[in-house]
């Protein structure tokens, strides 16, 4: 009895030696936006430290199981010499540990974490030791959407500047770059000034920046964060009206735009338009008569092969440059010629399904669709009626291009309010009072 005891005391012995556990953790949590795919450095890095009782024990295997993410591994492949990985489905795979050519005894494991987002909420891992001397456990290393998020928007009476307050209670990195996008609406714009502070884990990596179409700015940190939580302060943003501007409502619109879909919009004030005729007597009491040509206060003015363009008589630089197609007609990049009308870029879309592939705009209370399709594209769709173009869109290096006569009539300038230059390669376009 006591030698049967005995041999079984042994056997459990040998059996919890045999699978001891390893220390598992990840290099990082980090707040990420549904669809984001973690590649390359961003990807946080899964360690299984090294455990002694990998030795002798030939080829063993464990799986690793995604919760609101999916491999971008592939079939089978090799990790490193010895270490190899095998897809099962989208969201589990087995790694493969040769003992005789990987020295996981000594050295831990490492996979890279290559993954995509597939669903909001904790985004981990599972570790199951199937036949290889590791621990079971669960490890998160992303979140995904902002469950305790605060944000504060007040404005001052004369719609000059707002405060916004960003307080996150998250208590996860956030990735480098723009975090959130700032819109104004009613032709309103940014000057530009701020002041900014930041706590926590956005202290000293925090910027804030205009577009250069004035009407959009950005948040953003220079480094990915630490963990914790933390607050940004941005007070005296200063905005003002455009010539665009109507008495009505104004109202400012912040998304989060590389970690979550968190958006908010917010009326700033009501801003009351100044209706009064402007005074076209001269100092000594004679009429001035210089405004019978176009003023350059209500134009736009695009240059073929220039990328500046000009709003007003403030300049703007465009990715691209315009240019004279084959039919003679002078196309213009579409994010250029619709933020120069005041449009803002999440009122342009392009829009590609059974039907329609091409670029759509709203504008004041017109959808302007332009087709990008092959086939005879020589129109335009203005609130579901056909209209004819005199050019089609045109794509060129991957960007868009518009006939600048053709949208700007669907904006409701007739010819008479546009002026091309021949010699110099100028369009001057008169901007209408919406």
């Amino acid at each position: 009895m006591k030698k049967i005891i005995l041999a079984l005391t042994l056997a459990l012995a040998l059996s919890t030696n045999a699978f001891a556990y390893t220390e598992n953790y990840v290099s990082k949590d980090i707040s990420v936006k549904e669809d984001t795919k973690l590649t390359g450095s961003q990807a946080p890095i899964l360690t299984l430290d090294e455990c002694g009782d990998f030795e002798g024990t030939g080829v063993t295997d464990f799986s690793l199981v995604l919760n609101n993410a999916e491999w971008l591994y592939e079939g089978s492949g090799i990790i490193e010499n010895g270490l190899n990985y095998t897809v099962i489905t989208s969201n589990e795979m087995i790694i493969t540990v040769d003992n005789d050519v990987y020295d996981a005894a000594s050295s831990g494991i490492s996979i890279p974490l290559y993954t995509k987002i597939t669903g909001e909420g904790v985004i981990s891992v599972k570790v199951n030791p199937i036949s290889a001397p590791v621990s079971e456990s669960v490890l998160i290393f992303a979140h995904c959407g902002y469950p305790d998020m605060d944000i504060k928007v007040s404005a001052n009476e004369d719609l000059t500047s707002f405060d916004l307050s960003i307080k996150d209670d998250y208590p996860y990195q956030i990735v480098a770059g723009r975090i959130f996008e700032l819109n104004l609406d009613n032709g309103f714009q940014f000057t530009g000034e701020a002041d900014l502070s930041a706590t926590g884990k956005f202290g000293n990596i925090t910027e804030f920046s205009v577009d250069t179409n004035k009407r959009t700015a950005y948040i953003k940190i220079e480094s990915t964060s630490g963990a914790g939580s933390g607050t940004i302060e941005l007070e005296n943003v200063g905005i003002e009206p455009t010539s665009n501007s109507v008495t009505g409502d104004t109202k400012i619109s912040i998304k989060a735009i590389n970690n979550s879909d968190y958006s908010k919009s917010t009326v700033l004030g009501k801003y009351t338009a100044d209706t009064s005729e402007p005074d076209h007597n001269t100092q000594d009491g004679s009429q001035d008569n210089t405004d019978n040509e176009i003023s350059t206060e209500n134009t736009v003015k695009f240059t073929v092969g220039s990328n500046m363009y000009y709003v007003g008589t403030i300049p703007y630089k465009s990715e691209t440059k315009p240019y004279i197609n084959s039919s003679s007609r002078l196309m213009v990049p579409v994010r250029a010629l619709s933020n120069a009308f005041d449009i803002d870029d999440e009122n342009i879309s392009w829009v590609e399904d059974d039907t329609f592939r091409g670029v759509v705009i709203q504008y004041a209370a017109r959808t302007i669709k332009i087709p990008a399709m092959s086939g005879d594209n020589s129109y335009l769709e203005i609130n579901g009626f056909k209209v004819t173009a005199d050019s089609a869109a045109e794509i060129v290096n991957d960007r868009i291009y518009l006939p600048i006569r053709s949208v700007v009539n669907a904006f409701g300038i007739s010819d008479n309010g546009i002026t091309w230059n021949e010699s110099t390669g100028e369009v001057t376009i008169k901007i209408p009072s919406l």
